[in-house]
């Protein structure tokens, strides 16, 4: 595969060029490391494998050298659009010296993969100002509506938020080397689900009797009879309430030593303020 060859043929070639910022020793070290594992994953065609070790050896160190072999990991894990710019990236940086003699071959692959890139030209309606919109949980830029986007081929997810609501989501799928459409329309969210909930008269005053409540107690007073008045049951509940505090009273006047819990005549009796 040519990828791979060309992964393998700069395997030694790390820490020659110049580094973009001073690196610690550890760094460069943990990064030719890196570099060593991805082209060995590379070998056996473990390219997502070879992509994470080239990845972050290109992040420690930034030559490149490990560039253009990231370039060719991100080809092959069909991560087209970062593969072109990877490719870019090298021709813009690699002008002159040994390593120049890639550029012929990093051109071709780029000439290659352009092509390959899906584009997916987006519209939402009803977005709003403060809208947020993200593309595989990516920010997505408002310039980018209505233009013809580069996306990798496979499923997406476009998603717009409102005041940290979700207010719109479209799945797609990019096809390679095809131009998409998608649309999407914003729909505000409910007012009635952010709105607070109100109490119940009920729930507020819970001694406040309801209609139907009052209603029987009118009824009541004026069925004849006179109401809570005229049942037997309330005069012998007075009854007993006036004979126990004759009682009570009597029990108090009779006692012979003055007591210091006056009206208080133990559990279980009347108590005579």
């Amino acid at each position: 595969m040519v990828v791979a060859a060309a992964v393998v043929a700069f395997a030694g070639l790390i820490g020659t060029a110049a580094p973009s910022r001073a690196q610690t020793a550890a760094e460069r070290t943990l990064a030719r490391q890196l570099f060593r594992d991805g082209v060995a994953a590379a070998r056996q065609s473990r390219w997502a494998d070879a992509c994470g070790s080239f990845q972050r050896a290109y992040d420690l160190v930034g030559e490149p050298e490990v560039l253009l072999n990231l370039a060719g990991a991100q080809a092959e894990t069909a991560q087209l659009v970062e593969s072109a710019e990877s490719y870019r990236r090298f021709l813009r940086e690699v002008t002159s010296g040994s390593l120049a003699r890639q550029r012929p071959q990093a051109e071709r692959l780029l000439a290659e993969i352009e092509p390959r890139i899906p584009s997916a030209r987006i519209s939402a309606n009803g977005l709003l100002a403060g809208d947020s919109m993200t593309l595989d949980g990516t920010e997505l830029a408002r310039a980018t509506l209505g233009a013809d986007l580069p996306v990798n081929p496979g499923s997406h997810v476009l998603v717009v938020t409102r005041h940290g609501a979700e207010v719109g989501r479209r799945s797609f799928t990019a096809v390679e080397g095809s131009p998409s459409t998608v649309e999407m329309q914003v729909t505000a969210p409910s007012a009635r689900a952010n709105a607070l909930p109100t109490p119940t008269p009920q729930a507020a005053h819970a001694d406040v009797l309801s209609p139907e409540q009052s209603s029987a107690v009118e009824t009541d007073d004026e069925g004849g009879g006179g109401g809570v008045f005229a049942s037997p049951v309330f005069w012998l509940v007075v009854g007993l309430v006036v004979v126990g505090g004759a009682t009570a009273t009597v029990l108090v006047l009779t006692r012979q030593t003055p007591t210091p819990f006056s009206g208080n005549l133990g559990p279980g009796l009347v108590v005579v303020e």
